[in-house]
This record gives structure tokens, C-alpha cells and sequence, in this order.
């Protein structure tokens, strides 16, 4: 990848690829000739792109903030999910890290938006009307919405 690219940028397209691609995971992970991103489409593995080190580390900071993971632990699992709106769909994400000797990989898992699935934005929206609290939401401790 282009290191003058922004790293958002970057992230929109690996995402909006994997969207139009309809793959259920993407997996950013490090191997030894460097990190590669891959899509699981059809229950396989399909390598996509490799990147720099420097570009997979902020890739997957970038990706941490988005989904209010601490982007400073790489050391223990973590997990976030984050809903976002590309290529003309609703997606929702769910980020898992993957601690590894002095590197991080990361999985995420796409999971297309129904009409009905937006409930839970709706009810966040009216949150007095509704019982909030979160044993209400035991799986989610928090949902962010974002419109690239």
C-alpha cells in the first residue's frame, strides 16, 4: 500500500472491499515475509494484500480506536464492536484482538444489518424510554455508529 494514503482511507477501502466481497471475517495477521490481510468468503481463507509492519500496526490501532479498544494494550485479548455504514449497507463489526509474541493480530467479523437490527441504535437514541441498563445488553458493553 501507498504510505501516503491516510490511514483511514486505507481502512474504508480494505473495508468496503470486504463488504462488495461478502466476506464474513477479515483477518489481519502477521507471518514471516509480513502482515497480511485476508477475507474468509465462502468459508475459505482468500489472501488479499500484505502491508508494511508500520502500516498493519497503525492499521489495527486505528481500527482499536474506532471500536474504543485501548489501543496501547497488545499483550492480552480485547474485544469491540463498532457499526458502520460503507459501500451503501449498514455493517456491524466485531473486532477481536490477538496477542502474540511482540505483535498483535486482529479478526474481524462482519455482520450484515437487517432493518430490525437497528433497534438497538433506535433505543440508544430514545435511551429513557427503554431499559438501558447493561444487563438489558449483557453481549454488547457498547455500540458506536459510524457514516464513512
Amino acid at each position: 500500500m501507498n504510505g501516503l494514503i491516510s490511514i483511514e482511507k486505507t481502512a474504508e477501502k480494505i473495508l468496503t472491499r470486504a463488504i462488495v466481497e461478502s466476506a464474513s471475517d477479515i483477518h489481519i495477521f502477521f507471518r514471516g515475509e509480513g502482515p497480511l490481510i485476508q477475507f474468509r468468503i465462502d468459508n475459505r481463507l482468500v489472501p488479499q494484500e500484505t502491508l508494511s509492519f508500520f502500516e498493519a500496526e497503525r492499521l489495527i490501532a486505528h481500527l482499536k480506536f474506532l471500536a474504543s479498544m485501548d489501543i496501547g494494550e497488545k499483550r492480552r485479548p480485547q474485544s469491540g464492536a463498532i457499526i458502520i455504514n460503507l459501500a451503501n449497507q449498514v455493517v456491524g463489526l466485531r473486532l477481536s484482538t490477538l496477542p502474540a509474541a511482540y505483535l498483535e493480530s486482529l479478526v474481524i467479523r462482519s455482520i450484515p444489518q437487517h432493518p430490525s437490527s437497528r433497534t438497538v441504535i433506535l433505543i440508544s437514541k430514545h435511551r429513557s424510554k427503554f431499559d438501558c441498563t447493561p444487563e438489558a445488553f449483557p453481549w454488547h458493553a457498547h455500540i458506536y455508529r459510524y457514516d464513512w
